[in-house]
């Protein structure tokens, strides 16, 4: 390990004298890390896509798949690759009853309701992790051939490294297909584009909602198991470093972006890798962040994604800001307001778009008490006036 103190120059001048062999094994490891904050960064951007919230609880879903794989190989003795299929049906599951129980009461609700609904998801499952399965750490079983290694010239790769791209590509392949070529997918776009809308032409909302926590909590499971393969320890706060990257790696590309996530988790993982290795790894994790402070310097990726492409940016311009807020990130306020700039000359006058929104809600709003008076005066009226009437 080589550290640098800090300063720009000698870090990026040990880059350039390192060997070939050196500077292949730690991009292989970093693509291979970023692969793992993609799989599990699309479950973030998906919900973020539908319904405007970030989803807490993902990080301790992956948790949560990871002890599912550990019982399942060590208690129940099932193989690795039975097991693996049994871990996405049941993250799968349990992503559906946190939908159902945690976010579906709050559906009219106010954004605010529905984060600390889910901060107070995630802390549920931490410390009932904590209950069931004790806060002591267990390891994740052995899979030999998942984790023998392959020498590539004079590369060493763990077999995992390479199943995990692959892995994470071929998701990416198979999500962007539902998503733009079936009519679940269909579904997914026309409530990301227009909720309301949506629902009045028929469009079963809570169903789109479901499915879409299924399919994020089934990546979920995926990079769970790859990941208890590659850092085997698992405690019940196994999903809190990474989950925070991951949403981190959404930012990056862009959130509500399905190949933003993707690009943002490979680049991400690369730049942690080298940092560990030509700083400090106790400086790894500052950096990460850091890069998320500079985001609006660092990436150009469309704000808005496959599935965020709604028609008022003032939604998630107020969203945004009550996220930051939420996280702790208030450095990120100087790139909220390049990006309000931005949907401003997008979009055009949107604070004038929002204003006429408000007053059609006002309208509206008014008319709707109007007909409810007109409609208790008459039930006041007696039923014999009404016949007379006739």
């Amino acid at each position: 390990m080589i550290v640098y103190g800090g300063e720009e120059m000698e870090f990026f001048q040990a880059i350039l004298n390192m060997s070939a062999s050196s500077l292949a094994q730690h991009f292989v490891n970093g693509f291979s890390l970023g692969s793992l904050y993609a799989l599990i960064a699309i479950g973030y951007t998906m919900v973020y896509g539908i319904l405007l919230m970030i989803n807490f609880a993902h990080a301790d879903i992956v948790m949560m798949a990871c002890y599912f794989a550990f019982f399942g190989i060590t208690v129940f003795h099932i193989p690795w690759y039975i097991t693996f299929v049994g871990v996405i049906i049941a993250t799968a599951l349990l992503g559906v009853v946190i939908e159902r129980t945690a976010y579906r009461p709050l559906r009219e609700a106010p954004k605010n309701s529905v984060l600390i609904s889910a901060i107070g998801a995630s802390f549920l499952l931490e410390n009932l992790a904590n209950y069931l399965f004790s806060g002591r750490p267990l390891s994740f079983p052995d899979i030999p051939l998942l984790s023998q290694n392959i020498a590539i010239g004079e590369v060493q790769i763990q077999a995992i490294c390479l199943v995990i791209p692959v892995m994470t590509f071929l998701s990416l392949a198979v999500l962007l297909h539902i998503v733009n070529h079936t009519k679940t997918g269909m579904a997914m776009r026309a409530v990301s584009k227009d909720y309301e809308i949506a629902r009045v032409m028929g469009v079963n909302i809570d169903r789109v909602i479901s499915t879409t926590f299924i399919i994020g909590s089934a990546l979920a499971a995926i990079g769970a198991f790859m990941w208890g393969v590659r850092y085997p320890g698992i405690t019940p706060y196994l999903g809190v470093m990474p989950g925070l990257k991951c949403f981190i790696a959404a930012v990056i590309g862009g959130i509500g972006s399905i190949p933003g996530a993707m690009l943002g988790g490979i680049l991400l993982g690369v730049i942690e890798q080298l940092a560990k290795t030509y700083i400090s790894p106790l400086w790894s994790d500052a950096i990460v962040f850091a890069v998320l402070v500079q985001r609006g310097h660092f990436v150009e990726v469309p704000y808005l994604g496959i599935l965020a492409q709604r028609g008022h940016a003032n939604t998630h311009e107020a969203f945004g800001l009550e996220l930051l807020e939420a996280v702790g990130m208030r450095a990120l306020l100087h790139f909220h307001q390049r990006s309000k700039q931005n949907d401003a000359r997008t979009f055009g006058h949107g604070h004038d778009v929002g204003n006429d929104l408000r007053q059609q809600r006002i309208v509206s709003a008014a008319e709707d008490q109007r007909i409810g008076t007109a409609f208790s005066d008459r039930r006041k009226i007696p039923l014999g006036s009404q016949a007379g009437d006739r």
